[in-house]
C-alpha cells in the first residue's frame, strides 16, 4: 500500500502537527492475514523464541524540507600548500536562516590524522573557514549544521566534501620534449655521417640506412609512422644521445 502525508498534518482532534519527531506504526491485517503471511516450521531458533507467523513488510520513508544547506570546498591549486576554504549557507523558505546555527567540519587528513574545525559566521546564515593543505593526498570533511529554525525547532544538516592534492599539481602540463631519434634522423638527411661500421651493425640489425633515410627525409615522415622495431629504435636512440642529441 501506499500512503502520503502533507505537512502540516490535521488531526482528529482538531489539532495540526509538522514538526518533531515521527514514528510509523505498521499494524497487522488480521482479517486478511492467511493470504499475506508466512509460516516458518525450522527448529533452529534461539532460546526462547518459537516459529510463529509473520508478515513481510518494507518501509521507505522520504521527506523534503524547506531547510537546506549547501556546502563547497573551494582550492587554490591543486598541489601542497595550497589554500582551502570551506563555505556552508543556510537557507530556509529560499532566504538565508532566521534562526541561530553552529556549523563544524569533521576533517580527516590524507595521513589519517582527524581533526574538528569550527567554521566562522561572516553572513547571514553563511559559515566560512580557511585552512593549508599540507600535504599530498585526498582532504574529507563531514560538514554538521545544527540550530534552531524561525519556529524554534531543532534541526541538523549534513554533506561531505572532499580535496584532492598531489605534488606538481599547480603546474601546467608540460609537454614532452622531441624524441631524440627523430632529431638525429633530421640531422642524416642534410649530412651522411654515419661511418661503415653503424651502417654495417644497422644492416645486420635489417635496416637499409639508404632506403631508409630516402623515405623518411622525402615524405617527411615521423618517427611513429616509421613503425621501427624495439631494437633498431633503442639503437637510433643510443647513437643519438651518444652524438650530443637529446
Amino acid at each position: 500500500k501506499y500512503f502520503r502525508l502533507s505537512l502540516p498534518h490535521a488531526l482528529p482532534s482538531g489539532d495540526s502537527v509538522r514538526e518533531g519527531e515521527w514514528h510509523a506504526l505498521l499494524a497487522f491485517d488480521v482479517k486478511g492475514h492467511h493470504a499475506h503471511t508466512t509460516h516458518d516450521t525450522g527448529s533452529s531458533y534461539p532460546q526462547g523464541q518459537s516459529s510463529q507467523k509473520s508478515a513481510r513488510f518494507s518501509l521507505n520513508v522520504h521527506t523534503w524540507s524547506n531547510l537546506n544547506m549547501s556546502a563547497r570546498l573551494k582550492q587554490s591549486h591543486h598541489g601542497p600548500g595550497a589554500k582551502m576554504t570551506l563555505t556552508a549557507e543556510l537557507t530556509e523558505y529560499g532566504a538565508p536562516l532566521f534562526g541561530s546555527a553552529t556549523v563544524r567540519a569533521e576533517m580527516v587528513r590524507p595521513d589519517g590524522i582527524a581533526k574538528t574545525v569550527s567554521l566562522d559566521e561572516v553572513g547571514k546564515g553563511v559559515f566560512e573557514a580557511e585552512m593549508t593543505a599540507t600535504m599530498s593526498g585526498v582532504y574529507s570533511f563531514r560538514l554538521v549544521a545544527t540550530g534552531l529554525t524561525h519556529r524554534e525547532q531543532d534541526f541538523t544538516r549534513e554533506q561531505r566534501l572532499t580535496g584532492s592534492f598531489w605534488i606538481g599539481g599547480d603546474k601546467p602540463f608540460d609537454p614532452p620534449k622531441k624524441d631524440p631519434v627523430e632529431k638525429l634522423l633530421k640531422c642524416l638527411c642534410k649530412q651522411d655521417w654515419l661511418s661503415d661500421e653503424l651502417r654495417k651493425k644497422l644492416a645486420k640489425e635489417g635496416l637499409d640506412v639508404g632506403k631508409f633515410l630516402d623515405c623518411f627525409c622525402g615524405k617527411k615522415a615521423k618517427v611513429p609512422d616509421l613503425h621501427l622495431t624495439a631494437e633498431i629504435y633503442k639503437l637510433l636512440k643510443d647513437v643519438a644521445l651518444l652524438s650530443g642529441i637529446k
